[in-house]
């Protein structure tokens, strides 16, 4: 007999009890921890499938493809977790390599889509703002150069407009006074009669002189407004290739800025690793260089495992336990013996289940 009271029904019930409560803690952070597998996966199905991932999966329902794909991926794979539990409690084993594969499967399914989450928010979260603000820095740069060049060409087109405008206006006063000069010298001559005329070689002259005159304003006038357009013409093209010349070189500053390019600057940063990173690389030994990149790829990683493979885990522990309890309740059921009715004995003092426990442990 023992002396103990170490395998009493009591401390035996009490103990069954401390179990169940961690069983039931067990398996409410399993479940916590595989609604956050479930939510991570149907976010990375829904970027994936795209508006595929978005339609319903049943006609009226709220239910998505992505959040269904997600759901059922995830009961298969608690059910795997299950059908091994089993096996390994009855000492059987997966007799086929098909059922460990598929298992192994999911959870890589489950591990790179978490991870493909994760590492999202992780890696250079911010890298498409940073990306955005060097577009649009970029962009603005540019656009201020090509409004400065068009500024300082429309100023130049007012400098010639203004110069010609004036020489146009000095040519058209001098033109005025040799009219006025020839055409008083012919007034003179028409009143300058010999022998009743007034048409003689003097007034011929003048009229000739007026002619040549006017041909020659007009000459000069085309002169003039020809040299004025050349000069605008000039100007659009220097205008012109000085505009190309910026295009490209915006066209050349934009082919260089893209996600990769600021994927591992500081910018782009979790700014909290980035306090870490500092951290670790003063704990780090001499000659050893912690990137930003390969430290948020690692903390992505180590959250994705931990959301992926604890579950795992932990839902193993309780399927084994349940099963080994249920193998127990039937080892007991099969030597306990049967209560014959009708007896006293028997009637007034039934084993209960962890007595029996005790009785044999003892």
């Amino acid at each position: 007999m023992p002396t103990s009271n170490s395998f009493s029904p009591t401390t035996t019930i009490a103990r069954s009890a401390i179990d169940t409560l961690i069983l039931l803690g067990a398996a409410a952070s399993a479940a916590l921890l595989l609604y956050l597998s479930y939510r991570f996966e149907a976010m990375a199905y829904a970027q994936i499938l795209g508006t595929l991932g978005a339609r319903p999966l049943f006609a009226g329902s709220g239910v998505t493809v992505a959040e269904g794909l997600a759901a059922g991926l995830n009961a298969a794979k608690v059910a795997l977790i299950y059908v091994a539990a089993q096996h390994l409690v009855r000492r059987r084993g997966w007799r086929t390599l098909l059922p460990r594969a598929v298992h192994a499967f999911l959870i890589t399914v489950s591990l790179v889509m978490t991870l493909l989450v994760i590492g999202g928010q992780t890696i250079s979260p911010n890298a498409e703002r940073r990306l955005a603000s060097l577009l649009e820095g970029t962009e603005t740069r540019f656009s201020s150069e090509t409004a400065r060049l068009e500024a300082a060409a429309a100023r130049q087109r007012e400098v010639i407009r203004q110069s010609y405008e004036a020489e146009r206006t000095q040519l058209s006063a001098a033109h005025l006074s040799r009219m006025a000069e020839l055409q008083e010298g012919l007034d003179a001559e028409r009143d300058n009669v010999i022998n009743g005329e007034f048409y003689g070689p003097r007034y011929q002259d003048f009229e000739r002189n007026i002619e040549l005159e006017r041909a020659t304003f007009a000459s000069r006038t085309d002169e003039l407004r020809t040299r004025e357009e050349a000069a605008m013409a000039a100007l659009a093209e220097t205008l012109a290739t000085d505009l190309a010349a910026v295009q490209e070189a915006r066209d050349t500053a934009l082919s260089g800025i893209s996600l990769g390019s600021v994927f591992d600057v500081e910018e782009a940063q979790n700014p909290y690793l980035l306090r870490f990173l500092e951290i670790a690389r003063y704990m780090a030994p001499d000659g050893v260089e912690i990137e930003i990149v390969v430290l948020t790829v690692f903390v992505a990683v180590m959250i994705s495992l931990g959301v992926e493979i604890s579950p795992l885990v932990v839902l193993g522990y309780v399927f084994r336990s349940l099963c080994r309890q249920e193998e127990t309740a039937a080892e007991v059921r099969a030597v306990e013996p049967q209560p014959v009715h009708g007896d006293p004995a028997n009637d007034n003092n039934p084993q209960s289940e962890a007595e029996v426990r005790a009785n044999r442990a003892g």
